[in-house]
């Protein structure tokens, strides 16, 4: 991983309908176990993802409210749905998403 500004940050976020971030640290365990669950259910739902270490992106955890990690984000239309932090629900993020998914397709 590498620095991210928070322009690319937020162009990213603007380019896509429905997107995860995922933030992170590099020696938070829990971080490691719960990254590759996320990042699987957000390719089950073909949801760009973004993974982004803390540690070297320290000036993003402000602007983005996270103050602990892990923390998954869900934007759609640019606009945060969903955060969750340490203790993260996986199936009740993938009912969120199968949810929001299907209210996309309805409503956009």
């Amino acid at each position: 991983m590498s620095v991210i500004t928070e322009e690319t940050l937020t162009g990213w976020i603007a380019s896509h309908a429905v997107c995860m971030v995922y933030f992170k640290t590099q020696n938070c365990g829990v971080c490691e176990v719960m990254l590759p669950k996320v990042k699987d259910l957000a390719s089950g739902f073909y949801i760009p993802f973004l993974s982004i270490d803390l540690t070297e992106n320290l000036h993003l955890a402000s602007s983005q409210m996270v103050l602990n990690v892990p923390v998954t984000k869900v934007f759609v239309h640019n606009r945060e749905v969903w955060k969750e932090g340490a203790y993260q629900d996986l199936l009740k993020l993938k009912k969120f998403i199968h949810q929001t998914l299907e209210s996309e397709s309805t409503h956009g």
